[in-house]
């Protein structure tokens, strides 16, 4: 292997204490909005009118979290983690002011397209800094202290939200970001590694339309649920999208080195469990934390305060089996781990359907809470997995192509379990049939979880050689 195409480390090492402090305040950002927009989603829908679109005030931050996440791994493996990651939050604070400043719903789900394309870049690159200034043994440790960014997210998040929307206003929410963004980008003015490599990353213009338009297709599918006319929308998203990947499947097979996502991520053995298991267990979590609140709202009454509590619980949950996981890993490996996330996972799930609607207030919080464990178990596995499986040249890519997956997952998730909320009867009976429907879902994870690596410790000779380096 050229030495070359390996980041420096001594570089790396001087940025090693402002390089982790900045990324933990910027990382605060996009783990912070998720929480707070969660909990706030009923009361900005009977604001601004026009609830039926309220699913797209989470997705419309999640799709372009999905589409980033790829063009900022080959950008930073381009042209530097750091450089991108300041853009990410400019970018990020920016589409915060433009929300903030929101006259109707449209405005704002435009405004949060800005924001998720944004916390995308932050997402990725803080990652992916952090994996270039530290090695394989301590990236299982690594995820333990960015369980904490989080931890702080998971709390202060629905609190936060809840107290200035009932003081300030919710469109305080968005103003908080720009002094902590400020703040971040003055942190990362210390850091000198920037993470770059030659690994010769190819950023073709025309596939990543064809991507932006297959995901979106789909998604717009997805979250057609209209019974009028009207639907004819979703059909024609359908088929653009179904050609989009078509055309996509084409130009990839003839030139690998376009592909949006590393073509040697999906040649690796190890990784051939990950894909479908990161993208049901995303699915889970933001699914339940998004139809929850409504649920509650509708069917019992509850508060803003009172929703953000479990919105809180799960995002704890998420939070603390992270950190144990992350600290776990070299000792158990990679199955065992992923194997209880799974269960976790199923559980919480079937716990929902059978008590959202009529349960008392400790068992919903006890299947949040599992449905968060099991998320943060798998995330932690199958994160640490694919960065120890990376070459090092593409540490950026293979992490953008895990948090691509993670965030296609939970988008898709949100549009799906909305749709089967619609269609799947009237009041209390259509949220219990939708739980049911995630918690069948999820339990195809637990085979999956079974083939992924029982070690920690990968075999270096079975990864297969990037495309168009000399080793």
């Amino acid at each position: 292997m050229s030495a070359s195409l390996i980041p420096n480390a001594d570089a790396a090492a001087q940025g090693k204490g402002p390089g982790l402090a900045a990324v933990l305040m910027v990382l605060f950002l996009a783990a912070t909005d998720g929480t707070i927009m969660a909990t706030l989603l009923p009361t900005i829908a009977d604001k601004l009118g026009e609830p039926e679109l309220y699913p797209w005030l989470m997705s419309g931050f999640l799709l372009p979290l999905a589409l980033i996440a790829p063009l900022s791994g080959a950008l930073a493996d381009r042209f530097g983690a750091l450089r991108v990651l300041v853009a990410g939050i400019l970018l990020f604070l920016f589409a915060s002011a433009a929300a903030a400043l929101s006259p109707s719903l449209p405005w704002l789900i435009a405004a949060r397209v800005g924001q998720g394309a944004g916390a995308g870049m932050i997402i990725v690159l803080s990652y992916t800094l952090l994996a270039i200034l530290y090695g394989p043994e301590e990236r299982g440790r690594m995820q333990g202290i960015l369980s904490g960014v989080w931890g702080l997210a998971a709390i202060f998040g629905p609190l936060v939200g809840a107290v200035l929307n009932a003081t300030l206003g919710w469109r305080w929410i968005f103003w908080i970001n720009l002094p902590v963004g400020v703040l971040g980008l003055i942190l990362l003015s210390r850091t000198t590694a920037s993470g770059k490599g030659r690994s010769g990353a190819s950023i073709d213009p025309k596939v990543q339309t064809l991507f932006a338009v297959a995901v979106f297709g789909v998604l717009l599918t997805l979250s057609d649920t209209s019974r009028s006319a009207a639907s004819h929308l979703g059909l024609a998203a359908g088929l653009a999208a179904l050609l989009a990947f078509l055309t996509l499947y084409i130009k990839v097979r003839r030139a690998p080195e376009h592909s949006p996502v590393p073509v040697g991520f999906f040649q690796q053995r190890e990784l051939s469990a990950v894909i479908a298991l990161v993208l049901l267990s995303s699915a889970g979590l933001y699914a339940s934390v998004t139809l929850l609140p409504f649920c509650m709202h509708e069917n019992r009454g509850r508060n803003t305060l009172s929703i953000g509590f479990f919105v809180m619980v799960a995002a704890l949950g998420w939070v603390v089996s992270s950190a144990i996981c992350g600290n776990a890993l070299k000792k158990y490996g990679y199955r065992q781990p992923a194997l209880l996330g799974a269960l976790m996972l199923v559980a919480g799930a079937c716990g929902l359907a059978l008590t959202a609607v009529a349960g008392g207030t400790t068992s919903i919080a006890l299947s949040e809470l599992l449905i968060g464990l099991g998320l943060g178990a798998v995330a932690t596995t199958t994160l640490v997995l694919c960065q120890n499986a990376a070459p090092p040249f593409h540490i950026g890519s293979y992490t953008s192509t895990v948090q691509l997956l993670r965030n296609l997952g939970a988008a898709v998730g949100v549009n799906a379990l909305a749709a089967v909320q619609f269609y799947g009867g009237s009041g209390a009976d259509s949220f219990a049939t939708s739980f049911t429907v995630l918690a069948c879902l999820l339990a195809l994870g637990l085979p999956l979880a079974l083939l992924l690596p029982g070690n920690y410790d990968l075999r270096r000779t079975d990864l297969p050689k990037p495309i168009g380096s000399s080793q």
